[in-house]
């Protein structure tokens, strides 16, 4: 499989936010990019996933499995993070060939330091992710964050995690309603968008202070 850049606009349509006394980067591929610790964060890719409905006879284009790797790897080529953290449900399922793609993606990127928050879905052999060089922890503190897959109560840090593929209805003209992924900031924690395609959404309650960013193909925008 080739690797190749998606999104010629893929420096574009970001926002920046300040979050701790912490600079945070969102990008419309839904990824933080952490710019002080030079580390890369995607939740929710689930790989394989797209592979585990062809198999079971679901018509999904087999251009949304190239897709997914395509912007995972012009995020890494773009950021040259240090760390590159996933905040769980890397794979969807079972052993698929897709498998073999991250371990691709993890070769040619050797040098950045791999790290999974373990989620739900990860079931894999453990023996796959150590050939992978990916790290598994439970949860991980970095500075005043710490982040989980499922939602964590902390008294001393900041919660960011994934899970829940937070969405928000957007109001068009006309009144018609699309919902669109979100980044999410409450008081206490913070949510991610999923990375993944075909990894369905929530609608999430927002409350007054909240900070919610709407995540469209080519720009995040701040809504509150």
């Amino acid at each position: 499989m080739n690797f190749k850049e998606t999104n010629s606009e893929i420096r574009t349509g970001v926002i920046r936010f300040c979050l701790k006394g912490e600079e945070l980067e969102l990008h419309p591929f839904g990824s933080i990019f952490w710019i002080s610790k030079k580390c890369l964060l995607v939740s929710d890719t689930h790989f394989g996933k797209v592979s585990h409905f062809r198999k079971n006879g679901l018509a999904v284009p087999s251009a949304a499995i190239q897709q997914n790797w395509d912007r995972l790897t012009a995020l890494i080529d773009h950021y040259k993070p240090n760390e590159l953290i996933f905040l769980g449900d890397l794979f969807h399922s079972s052993h698929n060939n897709e498998w073999e793609t991250f371990q691709m993606v993890s070769d040619t990127f050797y040098e950045v330091k791999l790290i999974l928050i373990e989620g739900n879905h990860d079931i894999l052999a453990p023996h796959l992710y150590s050939k992978a060089n990916i790290e598994v922890q439970e949860t991980l503190v970095r500075g005043p964050l710490i982040f989980s897959h499922h939602p964590l109560d902390s008294e001393s840090h900041y919660n960011i995690h994934g899970h829940i593929h937070p969405a928000v209805q957007l109001q068009g003209s006309g009144r018609q309603n699309m919902k669109v992924p979100c980044f999410y900031f409450g008081q206490d924690y913070g949510i991610m968008p999923a990375f993944g395609n075909f990894t369905g959404t929530a609608i999430i309650p927002v409350r007054e202070g909240d900070h919610v960013f709407a995540v469209t193909p080519s720009s995040v925008i701040k809504l509150s």
